[in-house]
């Protein structure tokens, strides 16, 4: 009797890496990095520096008559991975629709082009969710501007809406579930809106949010390349969150959700103490330190400004999850 052999059925996604999703074929590079999106009519190749970080797009598309015309842009970053400047390559590689990003820590603080400029404010000082934005900018008749809209995000610091100084309506938009923008209305000239998530600012260019360390596709809610922190960050480098409705992940980095509270690194804070490694409670805007001690942001002083601590065997999880991120505790 002939003895059937079984074999294994390979996975659905090899290494985690999605090769097709709506509509949409992904193929990836040796170190696991998006390399090229395509879809019907559409190719976009993607190109990375040494350091994982996207810097340039090349986006064919397929016209009518059967030729395809390509559009190029390229990226500049600082150290510290923050995105220094973008701009749209020409074929004699001269630069055009230049744009110039200013940094306060991690969040965004300006954009700068070539008539004016975006400054943004947050809901507070350890917030990405934006406030409000001011656009300063000259007129062709050499004449300076300005006005300021006001955004108002949903539960995950989304902008749903923006409004002027008087609480007119400009600009309102919808968004599907990982937070692609499937919708939106200008009810005045001018508006730019940029924010998706918290921390993720979209590039209409490429369809991506870049999300700081890394860029963000909401087409199938996932990042494009792996993250730089390793398998700390959890055992799907791809992996953003559950749901964008109640998890955010304003770095591209890591996150900790402990009891329905979500807490993060944040490296670019000094409180409560810089000696010691801790996190932002995002969702209620407190600090707690590597021994479970809360404190509100900003106000962290000594032990005696705690306003309360983690429960023992949250203590447990969170000392634990920081020995991971290679925090030494001792």
């Amino acid at each position: 009797m002939e003895q059937t052999k079984h074999h294994p059925t390979p996975p659905k996604v090899m290494n985690n890496r999605v090769t097709h999703y709506n509509g949409i074929n992904y193929y990836y590079n040796k170190l696991g990095n998006v390399i090229c999106r395509e879809t019907q009519g559409i190719i976009q190749n993607l190109h990375y520096d040494l350091f994982d970080q996207l810097v340039k797009i090349e986006t064919f598309t397929k016209l009518e008559d059967g030729t395809w015309e390509k559009d190029t842009w390229g990226y500049e970053y600082d150290t510290l991975r923050c995105r220094t400047k973008k701009a749209k390559i020409l074929d004699d590689n001269t630069q055009t629709n230049i744009t110039e990003f200013l940094w306060d820590g991690s969040r965004l603080f300006q954009e700068i082009y070539a008539n004016g400029r975006y400054t943004y404010t947050y809901a507070d000082q350890n917030s990405y969710e934006p406030l409000a934005q001011v656009h300063n900018w000259t007129n062709t008749e050499g004449e300076t501007n300005e006005t300021i809209f006001y955004f108002h995000c949903d539960q995950a610091g989304s902008p749903r809406e923006m409004t002027d100084k008087d609480g007119n309506l400009v600009w309102y938009g919808k968004y599907r579930a990982w937070g692609q923008l499937t919708f939106a209305e200008s009810l005045v000239p001018n508006v730019h809106q940029p924010f998706r998530l918290q921390g993720q600012y979209y590039d209409p260019e490429s369809g991506l949010h870049y999300n700081f360390h890394r860029y963000y596709d909401p087409n199938f809610g996932r990042f494009i390349t792996q993250d730089p922190i390793g398998l700390a960050g959890g055992s799907n480098a791809y992996f953003a969150f559950p749901n964008a409705q109640t998890w955010a992940d304003p770095l591209g980095l890591a996150t900790l959700k402990i009891n329905g509270r979500i807490i993060r690194v944040h490296a670019n804070d000094v409180d409560p103490f810089p000696s010691m490694p801790h996190g932002h409670i995002y969702d209620e805007n407190l600090v707690v330190d590597k021994d479970g001690r809360i404190y509100r942001a900003g106000k962290c002083h000594s032990v005696s400004d705690s306003v309360g601590s983690l429960s023992k065997k949250e203590i447990k999880v969170w000392q634990k999850w920081l020995k991971q991120q290679g925090f030494n505790l001792d």
